[in-house]
């Protein structure tokens, strides 16, 4: 099972997305977030294995949540899906790390095609018999707990917590 998570401040575009999730066996959504500090707080709590991100949240960006997510998380996959789909964009967050990038209004197959190919990936493993993806969780934090550096300047590290598991 691919653990998805959803980070879009649109609730038409969330409903969207788990409309369309619902129909591909093998995903399971583990959250929905509209903004930056509970999505950060998830990331560390619930570890997804993808995440669909949106380059603008309200006033917040969705850079923050990829520089986190590949900084301490490098097995996580983020995909880019946005209304901003001008090349610098694009390049931007896929040199950033993100897996891939979609324009929101015109790709939804070809993102469905890359859910779909990670979701049967998972299933064959399964298969075999070899254990569920599973992502080094570097406890992304320090001794005290605390997630050590976030790139928004109205968040400070101690706003949030996260814990090794």
């Amino acid at each position: 099972m691919v653990r998805l998570m959803i980070v879009d401040d649109s609730d038409a575009i969330c409903a969207v997305w788990q409309d369309m999730l619902s129909r591909i066996a093998g995903i399971e959504i583990c959250g929905t977030y509209a903004s930056t500090l509970p999505a950060l707080e998830a990331i560390c709590r619930d570890t997804p294995d993808v995440i669909l991100l949106d380059i603008e949240l309200g006033t917040e960006s969705g850079s923050q949540v990829l520089r986190f997510a590949t900084s301490n998380f490098p097995g996580i996959k983020v995909i880019v899906v946005s209304n901003y789909v001008d090349k610098v964009y694009r390049r931007h967050y896929i040199n950033a790390g993100a897996y891939a990038f979609f324009d929101k209004s015109h790709e939804l197959n070809r993102l469905k095609g890359i859910l779909l190919g990670l979701a049967e990936a998972e299933n064959v493993k399964r298969r075999k018999g070899e254990p569920r993806s599973s992502f080094a969780h570097p406890a992304c934090v320090g001794g005290d707990g605390k997630i050590p550096f976030l790139f928004h300047p109205l968040i400070s590290p101690t706003d949030i917590r996260c814990s090794a598991r």
